[in-house]
């Protein structure tokens, strides 16, 4: 029997995984360096799109 398994990636998840490629290829770092820094990048992305005043 064959099982077909799917996997969805969002559209941030793309974005995640082409800088990683990018910086990979173009950078000369480690992996786990180049994946530090898209982390890095991202949650500064994330913190900063936030509201985080108190109303």
């Amino acid at each position: 029997m064959l099982f077909i398994k799917y996997r969805r990636y969002y559209g941030q998840d793309v974005i995640v995984l082409k800088k990683l490629v990018e910086i990979k290829r173009h950078a000369d770092m480690t992996l786990k360096q180049a994946t530090n820094a898209v982390v890095s990048r991202i949650n500064q992305f994330s913190i900063s799109g936030s509201d985080t005043s108190d109303k």
